[in-house]
C-alpha cells in the first residue's frame, strides 16, 4: 500500500494538473469540429418541383424549422416532399413546417429557398 506521506506534494499536483489538461484539451478536440458546408441547391431544386412557387404564400424560419404557407396542401404530395431529406413533416392549417436532420442544413436550405423566391 502506498502511503500518501511518503509522495512529495509536488508530483501530486503535477499528475492532476496533466490530468486537468487532458480532459480539457480532449474536450475542446472533440467539441470544436465545425458542421460541414451544406449545398442545399439540390434540395431546393426538388422541392420547388414538388411546390410550385406561386402556390408559396409566405415563408419563415422559426427557432430550427422552415414553416411554407401554401395555397392548398391537399394538392402537394406529402410523402415525396418528405422524401427530400426532410427530417420532420408537420402540417398545420395551409403551413408544412419541416427541418433537416441539422440545424445548419435547415438554415441553408431556408436561405436558398428564400433566394429562389424573390426570382
Amino acid at each position: 500500500m502506498v502511503n500518501l506521506n511518503d509522495i512529495p506534494i509536488t508530483l501530486i499536483i503535477i499528475l492532476a494538473g496533466l490530468i486537468a489538461v487532458s480532459v480539457i484539451f480532449v474536450l475542446v478536440f472533440t467539441k470544436s469540429k465545425q458542421a460541414p458546408k451544406v449545398d442545399p441547391s439540390a434540395k431546393v431544386e426538388a422541392l420547388s418541383h414538388l411546390i410550385p412557387l406561386e402556390s408559396i404564400k409566405q415563408l419563415s424560419f422559426v427557432r430550427n424549422k422552415i414553416n411554407l404557407t401554401v395555397d392548398d396542401v391537399q394538392t402537394l404530395d406529402l410523402e415525396a416532399i418528405k422524401a427530400t431529406g426532410i427530417t420532420a413533416l408537420n402540417i398545420v392549417g395551409p403551413t408544412l413546417k419541416f427541418h433537416y436532420a441539422s440545424h445548419t442544413t435547415t438554415e441553408a436550405v431556408y436561405q436558398s429557398l428564400e433566394k429562389h423566391l424573390e426570382r
